[in-house]
């Protein structure tokens, strides 16, 4: 059946069941069942095969497409605007037709059993994607990287000019032509000897000056590392334990004091998926921005950053999606609906389905506190075994969501048979599935779907203008990280994320204490969003109502704070303005030192206090200009920054705007300073 997309399919599957048949069903999901009751009640509807089942469509590669652009970029070229040349070759090169990859020489490192399959699966497919052996002669390929190496040149970027060149004699470049090949090889190799520094003089204006900088500079471009590893969570610090309740489930706390700005975790994603605007931008496998990308040679429609991180995608997680994500795109079903498959993370059924086995039997020996962790006691974010027991929510959320979800992982398990890539042997030869490993298959991605709306994190890179150094917040896609799932919200949360490519590092934003648990916001803190907002954000995404302090407390917006800090009375421990001086509570007047003798060490304790608080966000204040006007930020800036953070968090009651103007100057800095995935560029239009 032929429709746009999935409202037309839903649409259509009630029109044929009719009102009453579609009452009963949807009475169904508002009981006590289970998943794998509630899609095989679906399943079971003769209808909904008549209905929900859409011809498998692949995203194809095109000659004429790809020398369409190819010509376009051309055009700009001769008018030397290098970057819309550059942007339309990279089009022309995703769309142009793609030799077997299965016959280019993979590394041994990367070469396995399940590699072999998959190959063997590739050459069993008819893909209309391949260059047939009749058709050798097609050069779409080989032209745009030989043109593409034309710009690149011209940009001074001679080490991928030059890699240009080797793709385009290794994809069948004209004999005819490859005399000039072979002079624009000399030349770059010539003009590389003499290259003394990156040139970026086709960058947009207002960010040339910035990125010259970070890239002449001593920047770390290294992930942060963590000091001393938690012997059961590799991915946090040994800071932080799992802990355990009824109310909180798993979440995490601290064993010992934690600075602002400590390393807590980092960890790399589980799997990850970018938003349909960004995969011909992004490396599909680490996520960081390519501007020179390398195609997938089987799908037009995501890119990578460089030929190991194509191999680890195309034999690892975008196996699986890669003939699937045309129809998502057809469906109107958001890109983030792939990661269903990518984390199965086995490479065929028969595998996936032993490990389930095995993981199933486990969880029925299991407390709930030993969950997700592996048979050495581990929570490994690389195993499927974290996966597994995530929460899904299920039993709070609404029937509507429930019966939409199990429509999509029908739509979803019907696409997955039809691509002929997990249901296939240990040998990767397709077989026809039966019922009982469609119904399976079909409840593990209906939980999944689940999972991925309870667990899944926003992916965000931060783009930069200035000076004066303005940062701006963009999503770029989608990930699952197993075991920083386990940290819960706070509107007023005690960390920060940062993000390097499909790596998640979270920072104390600040001071912990023993026993304190960590929290990160899943949403806007209080300080940039009202209560309702984030409320409704919560309990719509993630079925839950936050009870945190801010909340219980209706603390106001950063706009609707007082602008005065307020110290504890040292008398009644109510809060005193440090302008005012004066106890609302107890009426003690700070400012009148010598009226009661008794209290006179105490008075100028307080007014010493008042002292190191004003200094040491003046002292942060500094800071934050310095930034802001484009200076490199260094570690003694880091150092007053903490202390600042330090000082106002011992002394200073919150809310308080102070204390969030010094954790967004601590923001800023480890952005500036470490942050590798840092955008540099405009959106790249």
């Amino acid at each position: 059946m032929a429709s746009n997309d999935i409202e037309q399919l839903m649409n259509g599957f009630h029109a044929e069941i009719g009102s009453e048949k579609l009452g009963w069903l949807m009475e169904q999901f508002s009981g006590n069942k289970t998943l794998r009751e509630l899609f095989q009640l679906l399943w079971d509807v003769p209808e909904s095969h008549q209905c929900l089942s859409v011809s498998l469509i692949k995203s194809t590669k095109c000659s004429e497409k790809a020398a369409k652009f190819r010509i376009d970029g051309n055009k700009f070229y001769k008018q030397r605007d290098f970057e819309k040349a550059l942007r339309f070759y990279n089009i022309s090169i995703m769309n142009a037709p793609h030799p077997e990859y299965t016959k280019l020489t993979l590394p041994k490192s990367l070469v396995n059993n399940d590699i072999n399959a998959k190959m063997k699966s590739v050459e069993n497919e008819s893909n209309v994607n391949q260059i047939s052996p009749e058709k050798q002669e097609d050069t779409a390929l080989a032209l745009g990287f030989a043109n593409r190496s034309a710009v690149l040149f011209e940009m001074e970027l001679y080490e991928k000019c030059l890699e240009d060149i080797d793709w385009a004699i290794t994809h069948g470049y004209p004999e005819s032509s490859m005399e000039k090949l072979g002079k624009r090889r000399q030349k770059c190799i010539d003009a590389k000897k003499r290259q003394c520094k990156p040139k970026v003089c086709y960058l947009p204006e207002n960010c040339r000056s910035i990125l010259q900088h970070i890239l002449l500079s001593s920047y770390p471009t290294k992930l942060p590392e963590l000091e001393e590893f938690n012997s059961t969570m590799p991915s946090f610090s040994s800071a932080v334990k799992i802990a355990f309740s009824s109310d909180k489930g798993r979440h995490i706390v601290a064993v010992k004091d934690i600075r602002p700005g400590d390393l807590i975790a980092i960890e790399q994603s589980y799997c990850n998926s970018l938003d349909w605007e960004n995969m011909g931008t992004y490396c599909n496998n680490c996520l960081v921005r390519c501007l020179i990308p390398l195609p997938c040679p089987y799908c037009s429609l995501v890119v990578f950053c460089s030929e190991r991180c194509r191999q680890q995608a195309v034999f690892g997680d975008h196996w699986l999606e890669c003939t699937i994500l045309n129809m998502l795109s057809i469906l109107v079903l958001r890109p983030v609906f792939s990661m269903v498959y990518k984390l199965l993370k086995y490479p065929s059924y028969i595998k996936w389905k032993t490990a389930l086995e095995g993981l199933q039997e486990r969880e029925s020996q299991c407390s709930p506190e030993e969950l997700g962790l592996n048979e050495l006691g581990i929570y490994s974010p690389t195993d499927y075994e974290s996966i597994y027991h995530l929460v899904t929510n299920m039993e709070k959320r609404p029937s509507g969501d429930l019966y939409v979800k199990c429509l999509i992982a029908f739509i979803l398990t019907d696409l997955l048979k039809q691509s002929k890539r997990f249901f296939v042997d240990y040998f990767g030869n397709p077989f026809d599935p039966g019922k009982e490993d469609l119904l399976l298959m079909g409840e593990t991605l209906f939980s999944n779907l689940m999972k991925i709306s309870c667990n899944g994190f926003q992916l965000v890179e931060f783009q930069c203008t200035g000076p004066p150094v303005t940062l701006t917040r963009a999503t770029i896609g989608s990930a699952v990280f197993p075991t920083l799932s386990l940290v819960n919200h706070s509107c007023d949360p005690s960390t920060t994320t940062y993000v390097y490519g499909r790596t998640q590092v979270i920072r104390a934003s600040r001071c912990i204490s023993p026993g304190e648990e960590i929290t990160e916001s899943y949403c806007q803190t209080f300080y940039q969003e009202g209560e309702e907002e984030r409320q409704m954000g919560l309990l719509e995404v993630y079925q839950f109502t936050c009870h945190c302090e801010a909340c219980q407390k209706k603390w106001p917006t950063y706009k609707n704070l007082p602008k005065e800090m307020h110290i504890e009375c040292l008398d009644c421990s109510r809060p005193v303005g440090i302008v005012t001086a004066v106890c609302h509570n107890c009426k003690f007047d700070y400012s009148c030192q010598g009226h009661e003798i008794n209290k006179q060490l105490s008075v100028n304790g307080w007014w010493n206090t008042v002292k190191k608080v004003k200094d040491a966000f003046e002292n942060s204040r500094k800071i934050s200009e310095k930034l802001k006007s484009s200076q490199p930020p260094t570690l003694e800036d880091f150092l007053v920054i903490r202390d600042a953070m330090e000082t106002l968090d011992k002394y200073v009651i919150s809310p308080c705007q102070q204390l969030w103007d010094i954790y967004d100057t601590m923001d800023l800095y480890f952005r500036l300073s470490e942050d590798p995935i840092f955008s540099y560029l405009q959106d790249y239009e």
